[in-house]
């Protein structure tokens, strides 16, 4: 999951609400990768190359079968 946030990511209880999800989707298979929209606007070349690495390493071997949920770890 790539998400691009802006300043209210930052604001209240959001950095809270964040953390909670991205950590649900860590558990469940998911990889996210964050990138604050300041860095788009004044870089957007380096925001390219973070995603185009981060999609060209697999969260893991398709050989291997999805990863394990939470719980499911042996």
């Amino acid at each position: 999951m790539i998400e691009i946030d802006g300043i209210a990511h930052e604001m209240g209880d959001n950095i809270d609400r964040d953390e909670r999800r991205d950590r649900f989707m860590n558990e469940n298979g998911f990889r996210v990768l964050r990138i604050a929209a300041q860095r788009v606007l004044q870089d957007v070349d380096s925001v390219v190359d973070a995603i185009v690495a981060r999609a060209a390493s697999p969260l893991h071997q398709p050989a291997a079968g999805p990863p394990p949920r939470v719980g499911e770890e042996s």
